[in-house]
């Protein structure tokens, strides 16, 4: 059968490769701390851009299931794996929160994959668990027991992190990110996103090796699952 591992962008766009076949279970935490006040509408138009571009439909075979958590005092499920491409974050608003306990976030979002009466079904299909998380603030909560618990167990843990360049620098998000899947950048270019989530979903026929053409990409990286059909 047909690999899918290439994941290039040519101009801003997908060289060859259609969004719609990215396979995925995976939820977006938005951290919506005081932190995030300057870059959680641009946070919010950057996931509704991209995951309008994936499958959504539950009747397709491939299809990707989309939650969103709302990570502040309290991590608040959005959409519980059932986000389409049409669906808004309207309800996705800034808080006073100092700042949003990421890893109470990450146990929520352990729970409802687990919980979820399709995760037979899916698991046995080999479809990769991730989770994105967007914020600024590295010194958020800094205990990450659930977040190394989810990336010991074959999640993948993505980052994109908006705070400054100095913040950044010293960032412990890098720490909380799988590795090779801490960003700074994606809200630059929203196909970036796209092409990041296409390298988390990288899976190949059995025996054949994922393109690869940076050793440092996140695809080099990336599980990669044999199809079974």
């Amino acid at each position: 059968s047909d690999n899918y591992c290439y994941c290039g962008l040519v101009d801003g766009k997908t060289d060859g490769w259609d969004p719609k076949g990215i396979w995925l279970d995976m939820y977006i935490i938005f951290d919506t701390s005081v932190s995030m006040a300057d870059h959680l509408d641009e946070a919010k138009s950057m996931v509704s851009s991209f995951v309008s571009q994936m499958n959504t439909d539950r009747d397709a075979r491939i299809h990707s299931r989309i939650g969103v958590i709302d990570a502040s005092f309290t991590p608040k499920i959005v959409y519980d794996l059932n986000m389409n491409s049409t669906d808004n974050l309207d309800s996705i608003k800034l808080t006073n929160a100092t700042n949003a306990n990421v890893d109470a976030a990450m146990l929520v979002a352990i729970r409802s994959f687990n919980d979820d009466p399709n995760w037979f079904n899916r698991i046995t299909e080999v479809v990769q668990q991730v989770v994105y998380y967007l914020t600024n603030n590295a010194t958020s909560e800094l205990i990450y027991d659930h977040a190394n618990y989810f990336k010991a167990h074959g999640g993948i843990l993505i980052v994109n992190d908006f705070g400054s360049e100095e913040e950044k620098e010293n960032s412990r998000l890098k720490e909380l990110a799988s590795e090779n899947y801490y960003f700074t950048d994606l809200s630059k270019n929203y196909m970036r996103n796209l092409e990041v989530l296409c390298e988390a979903n990288c899976w190949c026929a059995t025996g054949i090796a994922a393109f690869n053409d940076d050793e440092m990409s996140p695809r080099t990286q990336a599980n990669q699952w044999s199809e079974r059909m």
